[in-house]
């Protein structure tokens, strides 16, 4: 059991075309399973009614099978090894340990009786996921150069098993962009063969697949994280995944988390910037745009306002415009009706009611790839608000400049 476990490099080979992977078990890895689930005091009081006494036991891993040593005498005078041999059998997570052959001396092959006898008590079935989730189904075990190979089934459900039907950290997406997993994960959920077959592909490595599940379990979260961790084995997992750890998780939440804070505060400080600047009556309008009269009387551009240039660096300007928008409670005190606003041209306000008080909100494509409308609600709260594509496009597409209510449900697509 102390010795060194395998490196990751050596750990695990995929199949893309039968969709597994096989997992490889050291001899000590697989001493560890035999010695937690066979009752070796029962077996060697089997063993004592042929006047066989047994003392130190271990496992190989030989060409043909898995085997048991057993150092013994007979009749506490000749020495008289005796070796097990076992098949092996799967089935669901359990992987079942059936002896097959004794041979006493290292040569000399047993009748049946004394088979019957050890078997019963030799024999042994060992859940497997007491030991790893990852072995949920398993379809075949054998031995492979000096390792047992395992075959688990499926073993993309596992690396997404948090995520699979869950609410993801979706929120992340609108300012650090489409979390890396999200296609992989939705496409394990649809059993999608393409997306399964590139994965497990000739790129697949054992440390790619323990940063997918680190990378799944960030974008988890935090309850689902923690429930994974308080499930598995530590000590077993950590011969598997040496660097799937929970603080290992925490630090790709904690840096997706970083950016998403920083990008939204940037964000809330130009959607402030605007208002202020509008409450101000420097921002004017023709009725197709605003125009910055703080500015040089230039068409308005995120650059010309505190914060402008860094959102601009992350977020295509080319998907942004601005719009009319109900008066949040921020500015419910220092806005007036659109009436008493500057404009540039007669007809500005002829397109909506200029009677009411509106606030200028952002609309643009999110990093998601959805189309939102960006407003300070209160002071510190920005909210970004899901338009349909077909509001979206109307926006984008009118000449005029177009009031655009959250309050309400937007045109359906």
């Amino acid at each position: 059991v102390k010795e060194k476990t395998l490196p990751l490099n050596q750990r695990f080979r995929s199949d893309a075309e039968e969709n597994t992977l096989d997992v490889f078990l050291s001899p000590s890895d697989t001493a560890i399973l035999v010695s937690d689930n066979m009752d070796l005091d029962e077996l060697r009081d089997g063993l004592e009614e042929f006047y066989i006494e047994t003392s130190a036991a271990g496992i190989s891993l030989e060409e043909d099978a898995l085997y048991l040593n057993l150092d013994a005498r007979w009749k506490d005078k000749v020495p008289l090894p005796v070796k097990i041999r076992f098949r092996m059998e799967c089935s669901g997570d359990t992987l079942k340990l059936v002896p097959d052959q004794i041979l006493l001396g290292g040569k000399l092959k047993i009748g049946k009786l004394l088979l019957n006898m050890v078997g019963e008590a030799a024999s042994v079935e060992i859940p497997m996921t007491n030991y790893c989730s990852l072995f949920s189904i398993l379809s075949a075990a054998r031995v492979e150069d000096g390792k047992l190979a395992i075959t688990v089934a499926e073993p993309l459900k596992w690396a997404c098993a948090e995520t699979a039907g869950q609410s993801r950290l979706s929120f992340w997406n609108d300012y650090t962009g489409i979390y890396p997993l999200e296609e992989l994960i939705q496409g394990v959920e649809t059993e999608d063969p393409e997306i399964i077959a590139e994965t497990l592909g000739p790129s697949f490595t054992g440390e790619a697949f323990q940063d997918l599940k680190k990378m799944e379990l960030a974008y988890a979260g935090t309850f689902l994280t923690r429930s994974y961790f308080a499930a598995e084995n530590a000590d077993f997992s950590a011969r598997l995944f040496p660097d799937l750890t929970a603080e290992n998780v925490q630090q790709i939440t904690d840096e997706y988390n970083t950016l998403y804070t920083e990008r939204k505060e940037q964000l809330r400080v130009v959607a402030n910037a605007i208002a202020l600047l509008y409450c101000d009556r420097k921002l004017a309008t023709d009725g197709t745009q605003f125009i910055n009269l703080a500015a040089g009387k230039e068409p308005f551009a995120l650059e010309q306002v505190e914060g402008g240039e860094e959102v601009a660096q992350w977020l295509d300007t080319s998907t942004l415009r601005l719009v009319y928008g109900p008066v949040t409670e921020t500015y419910l005190n220092i806005t007036v009706a659109a009436e008493k606003m500057p404009k540039t041209v007669p007809d500005a306000f002829d397109t909506i009611d200029a009677h009411l008080v509106y606030d200028p909100f952002m609309v643009f494509r999110s990093l998601s790839g959805r189309p939102v409308l960006a407003y300070e609600v209160a002071p510190g709260n920005l909210e970004l608000h899901q338009l349909s594509e077909k509001d979206y496009e109307l926006v984008m597409n009118d000449e005029r400049l177009r009031v655009v209510d959250y309050r309400y449900k937007s045109t359906e697509d």
